[in-house]
């Protein structure tokens, strides 16, 4: 073999060897990102249904036997014949859009359906969102409010102030938008006055953790529950359906699809 081919066979071996180590160095680069991306996401704070037990009594329907998750959610005579449910989040967007339209009906609704006897509306607040920071802050102030029987009104002003400083932005407010920060205890705690909250029995509430107990015990329920589909998730006699974009003429069509008009 003339020294010339041999020069040849091992320039051929090098540049072969060179590609493979650039391929090799390619997958390991892309490998480690991926890895990266998972270990990010283990990092995440658990759920807070994780550190809770479901409750066993929690049922759909609203008989003698099945009590109310929570009597200050309620909207209505708890002895109405027919009993209304919505499973929601604070920081989903959907969820946001009924409770809108809800609100800014309410008066037609007290009269046409409250009043009358017709129904109620119970409220389940959960905290089910994949960045659920937010959601465990807001639905803990919420139980605790609902301590208060003031759910209603911290609630809705939470909602419209969600809505207002980011949905309405198009910020969390559907699949890929950018995400809601995390916010700063303030930014709940200042709906206190708005709701007519007591201060003190409020920051004792959630110092004592009673409201994220609550709401760890709901959305553990939830969760074991395995709703069919996402939030809001609605459930009404033997209608249900989950997702909602719409105004109140939509919310009277799921009322009338539950039996009640």
């Amino acid at each position: 073999m003339s020294d010339k081919v041999f020069k040849t066979i091992l320039i051929s071996i090098g540049v072969v060897f060179a590609t493979c180590l650039i391929v090799v160095v390619m997958v390991f680069s892309n490998s480690s990102g991926k890895d990266a991306g998972i270990s990010s996401e283990k990092s995440k704070t658990p759920s807070v249904a994780s550190k809770y037990k479901p409750r066993a009594d929690y049922a759909d329907q609203l008989s003698p036997s099945s009590p109310i998750w929570n009597q200050g959610m309620l909207v209505g005579d708890p002895a109405a014949k027919n009993h209304f449910i919505e499973y929601t989040d604070m920081f989903c967007p959907y969820c946001a859009k009924f409770n809108l339209a809800f609100h800014g009906s309410q008066a037609d609704f007290e009269q046409n359906f409250i009043t009358p006897k017709k129904m109620n509306l119970e409220i389940r607040l959960v905290s089910m969102l994949t960045d659920h920071e937010n959601s465990d802050k807001g639905g803990a102030h919420a139980y605790c409010a609902a301590r208060q029987n003031k759910f209603h009104e911290y609630y809705s002003a939470m909602i419209q102030k969600v809505n207002e400083q980011y949905f309405s932005k198009g910020i969390g407010a559907y699949h890929g938008a950018p995400d809601v920060p995390i916010l700063p205890d303030s930014f709940f705690q200042d709906e206190y006055a708005k709701a007519g909250l007591d201060k003190q029995k409020m920051t004792e509430c959630m110092q004592k953790g009673e409201g994220l107990s609550d709401l760890g015990i709901a959305t553990a329920t939830t969760t074991q529950k395995k709703l069919p589909s996402g939030l809001p998730h609605f459930v009404f006699n033997t209608f249900t359906t989950s997702g909602f974009d719409g105004d109140y003429s939509r919310i009277k069509v799921m009322f009338k699809a539950g039996g009640v008009s």
